[in-house]
């Protein structure tokens, strides 16, 4: 009886480890070395992802990163790439470098890859489609791993809303005895960039709530023209600006340009222009420098060039400006101590076109100064009326026993 029960519960001690050891095996934990397909990773991406179809091809940037799980690059490894459809058929719908829907490539030291799809034309395919980039690289042995990436295909550029740009270059001109002007530039494109040829732009003078007005004029002296743009998109032309007696204040206008689009669909843009009345009226800006500033006094006489610019505030040159020099010391008295050119202690000078002067100040000898001492260039230029601009350059003289 005791020999029974002891093989009744052996039996028992089996079983129950026999089960015990199928559960484990169900609900185990793999090897953390695994399969050495598991630790690597393939990522595809398409930048852009969305492209357009139109009467130029666009590309995008196919990028592939080949790395173990651990993010270790994996370099020197082939990786093979196909232009197919979702599921994984090739299609013929664009092309890799190459003019070609398949190609091999090497991974870089940091394990990535990088090249260009070349998308359909829109005359090549009849509606908005995508194609998938299949990517596929060896891992271990006899193993693949894949990935794609989903690049969508718009057909149609000319569906596509026109972008209409418009700019003047000086936004600010002045009213005076002359007839300034503006270059304005016009660029007329896709929303992706492409340019809009042989497309007519329609250009009006107005103020801000787009009324015409009649101050100053375009080409053949009107205030509403068209012009054609060119391969580029682009157009350009002049606006001229009135005389500051054909306005009696600063003034802006608006150079209002526009454009079709599609249909009955028009784009509109603008570019403002300041108009400033009579340039006399601004302020002047006089500055003059010595180059250089420190001079020596010995047996020979050493010189500095004085540089003297004339300007409106808003940087128009004052051209054929008369400046008056003077060589005085820091109270603005007259001394004797050096010269001009011609041996002279007082000159004057016309600015030139770019209201610029220059002149040389040439300094005393040792034997005509007790010790080192400066002097001050005053500059003296006559404005409107009666009023005068002064400016100064100080030059110290060092001199030599």
């Amino acid at each position: 009886m005791k020999t029974k029960r002891a093989l009744t519960l052996a039996l028992g001690l089996v079983l129950l480890l026999a089960c015990s050891a199928c559960t484990r095996h169900d609900v185990g934990t793999p090897s953390p070395v695994g399969p050495s397909s598991f630790s690597v990773l393939l990522k595809l991406s398409a930048s852009p992802n969305v492209i357009l179809a139109g009467g130029h091809r666009a590309g995008t940037t196919i990028s592939a990163s080949l790395k173990r799980f651990d993010g270790t690059p994996l370099a020197d490894r082939t990786v093979y790439f196909e232009i197919c459809d979702s599921s994984h058929n090739r299609v013929y719908i664009g092309f890799f470098e190459g003019q070609t829907s398949a190609l091999s490539k090497q991974t870089d030291s940091g394990g990535n890859i990088t090249f260009v799809y070349y998308g359909p034309l829109e005359s090549e395919i009849e509606t908005s489609t995508s194609v998938y980039i299949w990517a596929k690289a060896a891992s271990e042995g006899n193993e693949f791993i894949e990935d794609f990436a989903q690049v969508d295909i718009s057909r149609g550029s000319s569906l596509l809303p026109a972008v209409l740009k418009i700019s003047a270059d000086p936004n600010v001109i002045s009213a005076g005895k002359h007839r300034q002007s503006t270059t304005i530039t016009v660029s007329l494109t896709r929303l992706d960039g492409t340019p809009l040829a042989n497309r007519t732009v329609y250009f009006e003078i107005g103020d801000s709530s787009h009324n015409r007005v009649y101050i100053g004029f375009f080409e053949g002296q009107t205030s509403v023209l068209s012009r054609q743009t060119d391969a580029k998109g682009n157009i350009n032309l002049i606006y001229y600006g009135p005389l500051a007696s054909e306005i009696s204040a600063n003034t802006s206008v608006f150079i209002w340009a526009k454009a079709a689009s599609e249909g009955d669909e028009f784009v509109e843009d603008f570019a403002q222009v300041d108009i400033i009345r009579d340039s006399s009226s601004l302020a002047a800006v006089l500055k003059i420098s010595a180059n250089p500033n420190v001079i020596a006094a010995g047996d020979h006489r050493q010189s500095t060039t004085i540089t003297v610019s004339l300007n409106r505030l808003d940087g128009t040159p004052l051209a054929n400006r008369t400046v008056y020099f003077d060589i005085c010391n820091d109270k603005h008295f007259r001394v004797n101590i050096g010269y001009f050119e011609g041996n002279d202690r007082v000159v004057s000078r016309k600015t030139d076109a770019k209201g610029n002067i220059k002149l040389i100040y040439y300094g005393p000898l040792a034997s005509e100064i007790w010790a080192s001492t400066y002097v001050f260039i005053w500059g003296r230029a006559a404005l409107e009326g009666d009023e005068f601009l002064e400016e100064s350059a100080q030059v110290n003289i060092i001199r030599n026993p």
